[in-house]
């Protein structure tokens, strides 16, 4: 399986509908529900210019992993949420056939976007979502990203030719994040480390 890593860059947007574009993995089991005492939330911009293979789960398609602690300065190794999403993204169908409906992404298993949902014909399309799409507010789960790290294949919901790019999204996805932050107490106990480790110094 083709693996990319990628950085991404703080944005901002507003409220969306999801109608058809987003939609749940009905072959995920979902995931236990967890308080998220010390969590912040930010809203962050992925841009992407991928080629899209096969149908989901091909070795033939391109996934990314994108550390969101990293990215947004959350705490290593801790579980992240995906709340909400948007889109701007050109289309262009490449396989005979192939549709722009069917060039969609995977978020780690679990939701699956079709910016072009509906438009069951070939060419070249933009699509944009508006603003940032509330899953909650849409019926559809927050997506676990699994120790801080979102996985985000490229694929087509029908394969019109095996081992062959069917169709190009380029763009930028809008992805608002719950991340893991360190607890006030263990921020005021760093801050005193840091004086302590000051006077000896001195």
């Amino acid at each position: 399986m083709k693996t990319l890593s990628i950085i991404a860059i703080a944005g901002l947007a507003s409220a969306a509908a999801a109608d058809n574009y987003l939609t749940a993995n009905a072959a995920y089991g979902g995931h236990a529900p967890h308080a998220r005492s010390n969590y912040a939330s930010a809203t962050m911009t992925v841009a992407v210019d991928y080629d899209h293979w096969d149908a989901n789960l091909s070795p033939n398609n391109i996934v990314v992993f994108i550390d969101l602690n990293a990215a947004l300065g959350g705490l290593a190794g801790q579980d992240a949420y995906v709340t909400g999403i948007g889109w701007d993204t050109h289309i262009m169908t490449v396989a005979s056939g192939s549709w722009l409906s069917e060039s969609a992404y995977d978020f780690a298993g679990q939701i699956f976007l079709s910016p072009g949902a509906g438009d069951s014909f070939s060419g070249t399309g933009d699509y944009s979502s508006g603003g940032i799409v509330d899953l909650s507010d849409n019926g559809l789960p927050d997506i676990l990203a699994a120790g801080g790290v979102l996985s985000l294949e490229m694929f087509d919901s029908f394969d019109d030719v095996a081992g062959a790019v069917d169709s190009h999204q380029s763009g930028t996805l809008t992805l608002v994040v719950d991340y893991k932050v360190p607890a006030p107490a263990g921020l005021a106990v760093l801050g005193l480390g840091g004086l302590v480790a000051t006077r000896r110094r001195r």
